[in-house]
């Protein structure tokens, strides 16, 4: 059998299956004339290529898989990338945060709080909907059956949001749940 080879093939690169040992073999189809054109000895290589083959035609930046080895340096390259798209996600939470809608704000130690349960939700939905779903906030709820909120923690910002009228919210949540309890009493005498 043939060492596998890479190919750069009209959805970008991958594993060519074509055995080039083989006398009754017609060829991989992205070889070109030579058969061995757009072929490459590792992944790594088929994807640089393919990069700049993009880049080249105008199309931009491109993004390829990462295939780090276990003990792998980053680059400096990747190391600015995640930093960056750290610095973006901040900035959207502090944008959303600097919104009075959702009742977020610092308290004196400088962590952040809501008013509020349904500020928290509206904040968290928000949140993840302006990150294009990348950030999932670890929800802690009080009462789960309710919906009622503690806190959420986005753990790629490493940011927690406290519900700082947590009693408030479950006292309000056990007046209704008495309220709905006691219907069949009379309540006007």
């Amino acid at each position: 059998m043939a060492k596998v080879r890479y190919h750069l093939g009209p959805k970008g690169p991958g594993v060519c299956r074509v055995d080039v040992e083989n006398p009754r073999s017609k060829g991989c189809p992205y070889g070109g004339e030579s058969g061995s054109e757009n072929h490459f000895a590792t992944m790594a290589e088929a994807e640089g290529a393919y990069a700049e083959q993009m880049e080249a035609s105008g199309n931009g930046l491109v993004v390829v898989s990462a295939r780090l080895k276990p003990r792998a340096k980053i680059s400096p390259f990747v190391g600015n990338l995640a930093a960056d798209l750290k610095r973006a996600a901040r900035d959207r939470f502090d944008v959303l945060a600097a919104d009075s809608y959702y009742g977020v704000s610092k308290d004196s130690k400088g962590n952040f709080v809501a008013d509020s349960s349904e500020g928290l939700e509206r904040f968290k939905d928000s949140l993840i909907r302006s990150s294009g779903y990348e950030l999932d906030p670890e929800i802690d709820y009080a009462d789960s059956d309710a919906g009622i909120i503690g806190s959420i923690y986005i753990k790629e910002l490493d940011l927690s949001v406290e519900n700082q009228n947590l009693e408030d919210d479950l006292q309000s949540l056990h007046d209704d749940r008495q309220m709905v309890a006691s219907a069949g009493r009379e309540y006007w005498r």
